[in-house]
């Protein structure tokens, strides 16, 4: 998960930025566009974590009953 984390990490600072408020409107917006990249990143990246996570707990629940039923 470090990939996440680290756009965690440069999202936050992002944001630091942004509400430090002694940029230009111009700095502002390209921070803006790109807190939002990072919070689209960030959104893929766990969906693909989810979606990881369901296929092994179906895989896992699969194996179980399949355990039972011997």
């Amino acid at each position: 998960m470090n990939e996440y984390e680290d756009k965690i990490r440069e999202l936050d600072a992002v944001i630091a930025r942004l509400e430090a408020g002694d940029i230009s409107l111009q700095e502002a917006m390209n921070l803006y566009q790109r807190g939002n990249e990072l919070m689209i990143a960030c959104s893929e990246l766990l969906q693909t974590y989810q979606t990881h996570a369901e296929t092994m707990m179906a895989k896992t629940e699969k194996m179980m009953q399949e355990a039972n039923q011997q």
